[in-house]
């Protein structure tokens, strides 16, 4: 895997926007960078996608007609980020096209140099962002001994590493107490140690014996976490067993949220205080969409954990599938999620807020049936902080819930 190497393929009739592309790209890569020109064909696009693996496609066009909706399908089914260029009459025909909006960006034209310099840094951050974390995350699979646990030390998540160690298979492990693996060497004043430490909040250390599925045993040094949410509560534990090098490689992955795979409140709110810095400095609009499942506790309490689980990693994959890639969804608590949108104004963004609501409102959550998120949005304004930012999307969202749920209310 070539962690590095970015391509981008564009589509313009506007030297300028091709050398900003060129230019800028080239200043923040320096190397490792190629980009193609395609000419506004499906054929030609054909060819160099066959040619060459393409991160981001650049399409400036001034209609979507059935050509350029042909490329832009070929482009979705070999999951290539777009962003368009396109001119504010045609903005309306972009959003109600059904394109899956995970990979379909756009800016609206006319725009400062700056808008698309800062949007192409944006992605470029993101594209080497993904590639580093698919990288570090398969090592961290394949070589770190982890786990996850919910509040009652069921098992939630296991590394392969822990599969090949412990000989037993993913679907064994899941939904399984730990003492699956425990040696009966092991002292029970250990295990009641640990609980009684991670159960107040503090982090435990210690090394352990534990048996194979297939006879034979093996020590490992343990690291045992609690997980907060935003409130402070527990909301489970997580463990590690490894030597100094893995630990490295999960502070590196530790900007994703494990049970929905989308990025966790330490990235949210790192993120957002980028954004805001440059909101301020550049004079571009960002948005902040907060999304709370409605009656969630019904769920947990009707079905049990391991559905509500589920049913959050199924929510946040409707996020996912309904977003665009420079649009940064966050897990922020049990069931609270975080959108921050960028370089878009304040009615599109509102406009891309009702239509989530519609989404996840048709959406078929198996088990349950249907469920509705109440949602909170809100733009940044002059002296915003990521304080203030967020107590206004919050009051936003709870003002929802108040109203009725399942609606979208602005502050």
């Amino acid at each position: 895997m070539n962690r590095d190497n970015v391509s981008i393929l564009v589509i313009s009739n506007n030297p300028k926007v091709i050398e900003l592309v060129e230019v800028y790209s080239e200043k923040i890569l320096e190397h490792d960078l190629s980009i193609a020109i395609a000419q506004n064909d499906y054929e030609s696009v054909a060819q160099c996608i066959k040619q060459e693996s393409i991160d981001l496609f650049i399409f400036d066009t001034q209609d979507l007609d059935e050509d350029s909706c042909s490329i832009v399908k070929l482009m979705m089914e070999k999951g290539i980020s777009i962003l368009f260029l396109i001119s504010a009459e045609n903005i309306e025909h972009l959003i109600n096209r059904s394109f899956n909006f995970h990979l379909v960006d756009y800016l609206v034209k006319p725009m400062p140099d700056a808008v698309l310099q800062h949007k192409i840094g944006v992605y470029l951050e993101n594209i080497l962002q993904q590639k580093a974390s698919e990288y570090l995350l398969s090592v961290y699979d394949e070589n770190v001994i982890a786990s996850k646990t919910d509040l009652k030390g069921r098992i939630t998540y296991t590394s392969k590493a822990f599969c090949n160690v412990s000989e037993y298979s993913k679907e064994e492990l899941l939904g399984k107490a730990h003492n699956l693996v425990r040696h009966p060497d092991t002292s029970p004043e250990i295990y009641k140690d640990l609980w009684d430490t991670i159960q107040s909040g503090k982090q435990w250390h210690g090394e352990i014996k534990n048996v194979k599925k297939h006879g034979g045993f093996y020590w490992v040094r343990v690291s045992v976490s609690p997980e907060f949410n935003y409130n402070g509560d527990i909301i489970g534990y997580s463990s590690i067993r490894q030597d100094i090098t893995p630990e490295k490689y999960i502070e590196k992955v530790s900007l994703i949220d494990h049970l929905t795979q989308v990025y966790n409140k330490k990235y949210y709110d790192s993120v957002l205080e980028k954004e805001i810095s440059s909101a301020a400095r550049y004079g571009y609009n960002i948005s902040l969409i907060m999304l709370d499942i409605d009656l969630f506790k019904t769920v947990n309490d009707n079905f049990g954990h391991q559905v509500g689980d589920s049913v959050l990693k199924e929510f946040a994959d409707v996020l996912l599938l309904n977003t665009r890639k420079s649009d940064i969804v966050s897990r922020i608590g049990g069931e609270e999620f975080t959108i921050i949108v960028s370089n878009d104004t304040e009615e599109s963004a509102c406009a891309f807020a009702r239509k989530l609501r519609k989404e996840i409102a048709q959406y078929n959550f198996g088990t349950i049936g249907k469920l509705t998120a109440s949602i909170g949005i809100t733009s940044f304004v002059q002296d915003d902080t990521s304080k203030t930012l967020f107590k206004r999307v919050d009051d936003a969202m709870y003002k929802a819930k108040r109203s009725g749920r399942n609606q979208v209310v602005r502050l």
